[in-house]
């Protein structure tokens, strides 16, 4: 995802609750016949390719050490312990 790649993943699980359905709805399966949907769909619509790559991009950043520790800080003020 870091480089631009589109995760295509099994509608459930956390890979899809916590990351992919956050890039968009379309690219999960339950079938394994909804892949080749799925990528079909993707290869004629350069658009929305383009659109769900900067999703995946901005994705990854949530999954930085810098992001989480920026987290873990403002929790701590929040809850007084700094």
């Amino acid at each position: 995802m870091s480089a631009g790649c589109i995760p295509i993943v099994y509608r459930d699980g956390c890979a899809w609750t916590g990351i992919v359905s956050l890039i968009s709805q379309d690219l999960g399966y339950t079938e394994l016949e909804d892949v080749i949907s799925i990528i079909r769909k993707l290869e004629n619509d350069s658009e929305q390719v383009s659109i769900m790559r900067g999703k995946s991009i901005e994705q990854v950043e949530e999954f930085k050490a810098e992001t989480f520790r920026k987290k873990i800080i403002e929790y701590l003020e929040e809850c007084g312990v700094t």
